[in-house]
């Protein structure tokens, strides 16, 4: 969408002003989980809830979608098991996605999005050391992987790293090809 409203070449382009959505704060996240399991007479810690908006750097879509499965696979106490549980079911869920995805890209493609995804958050993508540690071909070669990647969407540019875009992807993709 972004592209729609900031390339020249496009209808929308300057049709309106770029804006940034920020996470919103956890203690807000912590106060909605408590107060809902609590309605439901279930009960979540501070601490799960803290755990699981790190693991996702309180994305609004993940933290939704893994306590709202945890709220229905939780009994009384939504412990770090259940949330893990269901990160992991989330992740099982789009298994047979994320391979179709995958058998699509090319190689060397492939093995720039599994050392991305591996790293988590890579800000020396072109450095030496990333290309080694990986066995990635040649600088070169990674940098025309990333074009590819970016202007498919599979990865994205943000705060000077690359990180793959679908955090449940990037949690496949580590678990599956532990490259280190």
């Amino acid at each position: 969408l972004e592209n729609m409203f900031s390339s020249p070449s496009r209808p929308f382009y300057n049709m309106c002003s770029p804006t940034t959505l920020k996470a919103i704060p956890l203690e807000a996240y912590t106060d909605f989980a408590l107060h809902h399991f609590a309605v439901a007479k279930k009960k979540i810690t501070a601490e799960g809830v803290r755990y699981v908006y790190e693991l996702f750097e309180g994305h609004t879509w993940y933290m939704q979608s893994v306590l709202n499965l945890a709220f229905y696979m939780t009994g009384k106490v939504c412990s770090k098991e259940v949330l893990c549980a269901a990160v992991a079911d989330r992740i099982t869920e789009c298994r047979d996605m994320f391979e179709a995805i995958l058998y699509a890209i090319p190689q060397a493609q492939q093995a720039v999005l599994k050392a991305i995804a591996t790293e988590g958050r890579v800000t020396k993508v072109l450095s030496e050391n990333f290309i080694q540690k990986y066995r990635l071909r040649s600088a070169s070669a990674v940098q025309s992987a990333l074009k590819r990647l970016l202007d498919n969407d599979k990865i994205t540019l943000e705060d000077g790293g690359y990180r793959v875009n679908d955090r449940f992807f990037a949690m496949w993709l580590k678990e599956r090809f532990s490259l280190i």
